[in-house]
C-alpha cells in the first residue's frame, strides 16, 4: 500500500515538472514572437516609405559635339586673293547653269576648268596655274568659269564639298570656300569632307549658317550638281580636271607658259607704285 503511495506521488510529480517544462517553453514562444513583431514595427518605422518612381523627365536634345576652331583652318589668302577682281555667275548658253566665274565675261580669253573637290591634280592645276593667272584676270583679259562636279570619288567622296560649294556661291562666298576646300584635300585628306568641320568653316568665313542649312536641304542644289554632271558628260569627259578655251575642249591640260602666250604681251607682274613724298 505504501508502495503504491510512493509510486503515485512521484508520477504526479514527474506530470507538474512536465507540465511547467510545456507552459515555461509556450510563454518563451509568445515572448519572441512579441519581440519580432515589435522589432518589424521598428524597422518599418525607422524606413521611408517608398514612393512610386517620378515620371521619366523629357530627354534633352543635345546638338551635335563641334570641332574646336583650329580644326576647320582657314588659309590666310582665301578672304584676300581676289580682291578687284568681278566675281559672279556665268550668263551664257555654252554653261546648263550660272557656274562660279572671275572676271570679265568680254575678255578675249575664256577658259574653263571642270573639277572635282576629290581630285587631288584639280587643286594643283587651280593652285599653281590659274592662281598665277589672277593679275590677267583683274586686267580684264581672261575670264575663268570653274565647273564643280562629282566625278574622280576615289579617294574622297566630294559630295559634301560640292553642295556646300554651289551653296556658298548663293551668298557671294565661292571662292573663299573653294581655296579652303582645296587646301584641306591636302591638310585633312579624307576627313576634308567631314560635315561639322565643312560647316565650321563656312561659318569662320562668314557664310549664314541659317541659309546655308536652307540650300542644302533644298532642291535647287541637287538640280545645279546634276546639271554640272550632265554638262561632263556632253562633254565625253573621262577624267578631271578637263580644260576648254574659248569653248574648245583641250587634250591636254596646257602649261602656265601656254597660258601666257596665249595672254600676250600684259605685263603680269607691274612694279609696285612708289608713293609720292609727302611736301
Amino acid at each position: 500500500m505504501r508502495t503504491q503511495n510512493v509510486i503515485r506521488t512521484s508520477g504526479f510529480r514527474a506530470s507538474l515538472i512536465a507540465l511547467s517544462c510545456a507552459v515555461f517553453v509556450l510563454i518563451a514562444v509568445i515572448a519572441t514572437g512579441i519581440v519580432s513583431v515589435h522589432a518589424q514595427n521598428l524597422r518599418q518605422l525607422d524606413t521611408p516609405t517608398p514612393t512610386a518612381p517620378a515620371d521619366n523627365p523629357t530627354p534633352t536634345l543635345i546638338p551635335a559635339p563641334t570641332l574646336p576652331p583650329s580644326d576647320a583652318f582657314i588659309p590666310p589668302y582665301a578672304l584676300t586673293r581676289y580682291q578687284g577682281i568681278p566675281l559672279g555667275k556665268t550668263d551664257d548658253p555654252a554653261y546648263p547653269i550660272g557656274f562660279p566665274a572671275l572676271g570679265d565675261p568680254n575678255a578675249p580669253l575664256k577658259i574653263t576648268q571642270v573639277s572635282s573637290y576629290s581630285c587631288l591634280n584639280c587643286e594643283i592645276f587651280f593652285d599653281y596655274t590659274i592662281v598665277n593667272l589672277l593679275p590677267a584676270i583683274r586686267a580684264g583679259q581672261v575670264y575663268f568659269v570653274f565647273v564643280p562636279v562629282l566625278t574622280n570619288s576615289k579617294v574622297l567622296n566630294p559630295a559634301n564639298a560640292t553642295f556646300i560649294a554651289f551653296c556658298a556661291l548663293d551668298q557671294g562666298l565661292f571662292w573663299p570656300i573653294h581655296d579652303m576646300l582645296n587646301n584641306w584635300q591636302i591638310r585633312y585628306g579624307s576627313d576634308a569632307a567631314n560635315r561639322d568641320r565643312l560647316r565650321l568653316g563656312a561659318f569662320k568665313l562668314g557664310l549664314n549658317l541659317d541659309k546655308l542649312d536652307a540650300c542644302l536641304y533644298g532642291k535647287d542644289v541637287g538640280a545645279r550638281i546634276t546639271a554640272a554632271d550632265d554638262y561632263v558628260q556632253k562633254l565625253g569627259l573621262k577624267n578631271v580636271p578637263a580644260i576648254l578655251i574659248n569653248g574648245t575642249l583641250q587634250s591636254k591640260l596646257p602649261t602656265l607658259n601656254e597660258l601666257f602666250g596665249r595672254v600676250g604681251t600684259l605685263d603680269l607682274n607691274p612694279p609696285t607704285p612708289t608713293p609720292a613724298a609727302t611736301p
